[in-house]
Order: C-alpha cells, then sequence, then structure tokens
C-alpha cells in the first residue's frame, strides 16, 4: 500500500520504503498482560512495541551497534524498567527507562560480539547475568551488569550459541551454554563447567527448560543438524524426539507456560514453526512460508494464546490461537538493513529512487519514494555495500551496485542485473564510483576490500588494476573530481594501520590517474570509518571534505605542516553533534559553489551546514529514528530545496527546506 505523505517545511516526513526485516530475538515483559510491552532485535537495532505488537518504534538509542542477537528482561520490569540486550560488536547495553535510552556496558574495557543473554530466576536476589560471545566464550556479571567476569573455565568450544539458566538455579546453581560443538553445563555459578554428552555431535542452538522443571527435569535442546533432543532427568540423559520432523535444524524452541498441563511446544525451522501439543512425541507443520528465526510465547500465553516469531526478511509473524495459526503482523517494524540510497539525476522528471540493504539487495522507488519494490533479478548475492548511477541515467539506464559478491551492473534502470566481475564473486566491494563524464569516458572505479582497486573504461565490460602502492591502507571509497576528464584527479578515503598500533583514516589523490599518489591528510585516534566529498568547488579551491568518528575535516587554506614527506597542507576537523556521533556520510549541495551547503548522515541524525564545513546544526526534527545511513540532496536543490534520508531500519524521509 503506497502511503499518503504530506511534507512538512522544516521537519522531515516519512515517504515510505518496505517494511520488515529479520528479527533475530523476542522477548516479552514478564508484565507482558499488564503493559503489552514486547522487544524485538533485528539486523538493524532494537524494536519495542507497548501493544502487544500491534506496532513499534525504534528503540536503539544510545546503542553502538545495529546487530541485536539477544535481549532479556529484568524480572521485576514493572518496577525497574530494565531491559539488557547483546550486539553484534557492540557488546552488552541495558536500560533503566524501559528502551527510551541506552547505555554500554564495558566488558573488561572491550564490546565483544553478543550471541546470546540470560538473566537468573533469582536476579531480584542475586543480581546475575549471563552473556555468551561468539568467539570469547562466557562472561558472568553478579552485580546486575556494572562488571563483568570471564566464565569459561572447561569449555573447549568458546563459540557460543545460547545459554539457559535452571529454574531451581538459587538451589542447585546449574545452567547450560550451547556451543558450536555440543553442549556444556555448570553446577556451581558458571565457575567451571563440564560437557554433557550427547547421542549427536554438532552445534546446539537452543536451550529452553520446562516451566514446571522442579517436577519434571525435562528440558529442551534444539540442534542445528539434528533437531529436538530431550532429556526428563535435569540433562543426565538424552533422546531424540523427531517424529513428523521434516525440518531438523532448529533455531529456536519456546515453551508453554503451561506445559505441564497443555504440553505444547514451538519450533522456529528454516523451512518454518512446528508445533506439538504432547511434550514433542509429535510435531506438526503450523506455518511454512518463510524461514523462521526465532519464536516466543507470553507469559500468558495459557490465557492469551499469544506467541510471536520473527522470520528472515519478512519481519514478524503473531499467533492469537495458542500456536495453530500464524498471521503476519499488520504494523510491520521497519527492520531491513538498509545500507544506501541514491538518486536518479532527472529525478524530477523520472522521480526514481535506488535503496541497498544489507541482505534483501536492492529496491526501486518510481514515485518519489513512496512505493517500493524488489529488483534483485540476476543477482547471486544480496548483500549491498553501494549504489552508483550513470549522471546519464536517464538515457543509458545503468546502474552499478557493489556487494558482497563482486559488482553488478543494470543497463535497464534495475529490471536485470548482470555480474561484471567474475573474478571477485568471494570479495567485497567496498564502493563503486562512477566519473562525472560517465556518458563520454565509460570510466568506473571499484574498491575491493581485498587487493587493488579496479578501474573500467567502457562502462564494466573489461578491468584493470588501478595500482595504490600502500599495503597496509584499506581502500573505503573512490571520488572523482567534477573536472575529472580535465585534470584527472580522484580522491580516495583509506582506513590505516598507525604505526602507534592505532587504527585512522587518511586521505590521498591523484592527478595522472594512478600513476602517482600523494597523501593530503592523515588522522589517528581509533576512527575505522571514513566518508568523502568533494564540491563542485574544487577544481577551483582544491577543496575536499572528509567525515570520519564525529567531526568532518577540510584543508585550510595557506596552512601547511612539514612532515618526513615534505609540506603538507593542514587539515581542521569541526566536531558534528555530540562525542557519541559517528559520522556515516558527507555530502555536498549540486549547487555548493553558490550556497556553500554540505550534510551528514549520522549514527544521531541529520546535520547541516551552510558555511562551507565550518559550523555544523542538527536538523533531525521529525525523525523517529535518528540512525541515518544515507542523505541525498535532490539533483534540484538549488530550486526545489528537498533533500532525502535513509534510516537503517529502510524508511525513506524527505525534508523541503
Amino acid at each position: 500500500m503506497i502511503e499518503t505523505v504530506t511534507t512538512l517545511v522544516g521537519e522531515w516526513t516519512r515517504v515510505g520504503g518496505i517494511r520488515g526485516g529479520t528479527i533475530t530475538c523476542i522477548a516479552f515483559s514478564p508484565n507482558f498482560a499488564q503493559d503489552g510491552t514486547v522487544a524485538a532485535g533485528s539486523l538493524a537495532g532494537l524494536y519495542i512495541s507497548n501493544d502487544g505488537g500491534a506496532s513499534w518504534r525504534y528503540a536503539n538509542e544510545g546503542v553502538t551497534s545495529p546487530f541485536v542477537n539477544a535481549v532479556a528482561f529484568s524480572p521485576r520490569f514493572s518496577s525497574d524498567k530494565t531491559i539488557f540486550i547483546g550486539a553484534g560488536e557492540g557488546g552488552i547495553h541495558y536500560s533503566i527507562d524501559a528502551g527510551q535510552s541506552w547505555i554500554a556496558l564495558p566488558v573488561w574495557k572491550t564490546r565483544p560480539t553478543l550471541a546470546a543473554l540470560a538473566v537468573s530466576p533469582n536476579y531480584e536476589e542475586d543480581g546475575i547475568l549471563m552473556a555468551g560471545t561468539s568467539k570469547d566464550g562466557v562472561y558472568i556479571s553478579t552485580n546486575r551488569g556494572r562488571t563483568w567476569n570471564a566464565s569459561s573455565f572447561g569449555l573447549m568450544d568458546l563459540s557460543v550459541i545460547a545459554l539457559a539458566f535452571s529454574p531451581n538455579f538459587k538451589e542447585e546453581q546449574v545452567a547450560f551454554v550451547a556451543t558450536a560443538t555440543g553442549l556444556y553445563r555448570t553446577r556451581n555459578q558458571g565457575r567451571a563447567w563440564r560437557e554433557v554428552k550427547l547421542p549427536i555431535e554438532g552445534a546446539v542452538q537452543a536451550i529452553v527448560f520446562s516451566p514446571s522443571y522442579q517436577e519434571d527435569n525435562t528440558i529442551y535442546l534444539g540442534a542445528e543438524e539434528h533437531g529436538v533432543l530431550r532429556s526428563t532427568d535435569g540433562g543426565r540423559t538424552w533422546e531424540l524426539v523427531n517424529n513428523e520432523l521434516s525440518d531438523l535444524c532448529i533455531n529456536s524452541l519456546a515453551v508453554s507456560p503451561s506445559y505441564a498441563r497443555d504440553g505444547v511446544i514451538l519450533l522456529a525451522t528454516p523451512s518454518g514453526l512446528f508445533q506439538s501439543d504432547d511434550r514433542g512425541a509429535n510435531w506438526q507443520p503450523v506455518y511454512d512460508r518463510a524461514s523462521a528465526m526465532v519464536v516466543a510465547v507470553s507469559p500468558g500465553f495459557d490465557r492469551d494464546g499469544v506467541a510471536l516469531a520473527g522470520v528472515a526478511s519478512r519481519g514478524m509473524l503473531k499467533s492469537t490461537d495458542g500456536g495453530v495459526s500464524w498471521n503476519d503482523v499488520e504494523n510491520q517494524p521497519s527492520a531491513r538493513a538498509m545500507v544506501c540510497l541514491a538518486v536518479s539525476p532527472a529525478f524530477t522528471e523520472d522521480q526514481t529512487m535506488f535503496a541497498g540493504y544489507l541482505e534483501d539487495g536492492v529496491t526501486r522507488s518510481a514515485d518519489g519514494g513512496r512505493g517500493w519494490s524488489f529488483i534483485n533479478d540476476g543477482f547471486e548475492s544480496l548483500q549491498v555495500s553501494g549504489l552508483a548511477l550513470s549522471p546519464a541515467f536517464a538515457q543509458d539506464r545503468t546502474v552499478f551496485c557493489a556487494t558482497a559478491g563482486g559488482l553488478y551492473r543494470s543497463q535497464s534502470g534495475g529490471d536485470h542485473w548482470q555480474l561484471v566481475t567474475p573474478d571477485l564473486t568471494n570479495v567485497v566491494i567496498n564502493s563503486v564510483s562512477v566519473s562525472p563524464a560517465f556518458a563520454e569516458d565509460k570510466t568506473v572505479i571499484i574498491c575491493p576490500a581485498e587487493g587493488e582497486m579496479r578501474v573500467s573504461q567502457d562502462g564494466g565490460d573489461n578491468w584493470r588494476e588501478l595500482v595504490f602502492p600502500y599495503q597496509n591502507l584499506g581502500i573505503a571509497v573512490a571520488c572523482f573530481s567534477p573536472g575529472f576528464a580535465d585534470d584527472q584527479t580522484v580522491i580516495l578515503g583509506v582506513r590505516e594501520e598507525r604505526s602507534d598500533g592505532q587504527l585512522g583514516i587518511g586521505i590521498w589523490k591523484t592527478e595522472d590517474f594512478g600513476k602517482s599518489w600523494e597523501c593530503l591528510m592523515s588522522q589517528g585516534g581509533g576512527a575505522v570509518w571514513v566518508s568523502v566529498a568533494v564540491p563542485s568547488s574544487y577544481p577551483r579551491d582544491r577543496t575536499v571534505f572528509a567525515g570520519s568518528q564525529n567531526r568532518v575535516f577540510r584543508p585550510l587554506r595557506r596552512s601547511a605542516e612539514v612532515t618526513k614527506a615534505g609540506r603538507r597542507q593542514l587539515w581542521m576537523g569541526e566536531r558534528v553533534g555530540h562525542i557519541a556521533t559517528s559520522v556515516v556520510q558527507v555530502v555536498v549541495s549540486p549547487n555548493y559553489e553558490a550556497d556553500e551547503t554540505l550534510f551528514v548522515a549520522s549514527s544521531t541524525g541529520v546535520y547541516r551546514s551552510q558555511s562551507g564545513g565550518l559550523g555544523w546544526h542538527d536538523i533531525s526534527k521529525g525523525l523517529t529514528n535518528h540512525a541515518v545511513v544515507s542523505v541525498v540532496p535532490s539533483p534540484n536543490y538549488a530550486e526545489d530545496r528537498a533533500v532525502f534520508a535513509a534510516t537503517l531500519g529502510g524508511d525513506v524521509w524527505k525534508r523541503v527546506e
């Protein structure tokens, strides 16, 4: 359905986007019957519903990574409003205001990739939390997350996938950890672990205890290749219970709170959802239209019949009859990991836009961003990292797409794609750039994550290496000078490993199309990302802008420093936003020589400078999601004053100044 949009001057308005996305984890509030609160993690951040899943809000304010893999509520959430999340490359965060804001919890001054989180059933008294990481084993906190200690003694495999406390943890101090090679148990609050013998080999991906464990001693496991295992003696012995189960890859398990009476178990698998109402003796498929990643049941499941499931790409499913039937949630969260937005150079006439996603390929809009459709015909890899349109798109219909499996080209406006770098099918392409004179010179540059840059001068049919002789520098992006046809200048943004061990960024240029290179700027401080923008004034004033961390850098005129390599122009960095802001993209106005306007897409919103980068102002009013991945001024910005932005979950926004 195409939404009706009313654009407010000076304020962002959501234009459109494709809702849904891959949901990785789901947790219900312990007081769901009263507060209707559910939290769901995705590749685009955390989403919270306060009406039982009918609507969702983005809740990632303060989280340092969008890849939320685990979420857990405090058992006393009704009073302390505390939620914990674990993120890929972002560590552990907690909120004490029901997800309105988040605080990072450093683990030994690091932020490990979290795969699982668990809260002690006796949390109100013992304050114990357990975190499982993808490669560093288990960490435990005994003071509600303030400090963490490594707790992996005895683990022969540190690749944690799932973990769970025994409901009797207070008395028996037992917990289980599932890894890529099996199952481990502790009997002393995690101080030591011992491998549990199972009748299978390989990864265990899910652990769930019976709610009536004190009486029945029942535990269920979900294996990657062998289906469901059940123990009825507290984990001493195990049996496979796969009767009528057609998919033996178990991603997630959920057990009814009234399991002792109804015997209901739900499974999430790549084939969909399965249910058992006889304690796993038999299984029935209940949903088969998409791969299911996770399934969870409400605390009042026996009364309200509510269960939620996250499926790949499609978003969220809901059941209100105990898991027997499932339907798409009507108002899906915007949880698609959008990474880039591109606007047709002839946008005034054709109203065409493209969007690229981390796992969903490319979408296109032909009505100014209101309606979108997937255009993935020809793609082998749907992991997109960049898009570039021909300046003559209206005539040649050419679009390039950088992916994790090489570079693709469409000469039909996106209707069909062709791989044009067959020797790079296993190489991530960081970025793709098209010459401003592409209609004449057919020049394209790509920056692979491995190896040399490549250049094509026939529109992508043939490629050669563009040698950059500094092997310790990783090239993130290449930008053409607006006067490339005359000055043969290309500007590089690079990531570098500095001699002091820190990560940094650098800006380099060539004025002879790669025969020689000159370093313009080198900046340390742990910077890991760089964005480069070259304004239309470059042929006259040699101005370049570089964004990294929470600053935008520009060269100072008539100032230089002396280095070992000789004299080099000094650069000034102007802060954008606040200390937690991360600059994702810097772009210049198409009318820069007249208006000196720049825009920044960042982790905390959109910022604008109307003084050539000397001062920045927050212009995020109207955005409900401040994780902005791309900002694009209209090609006709001088007349229509329109700017578009893409936020991480997949929404597209418009602002008229």
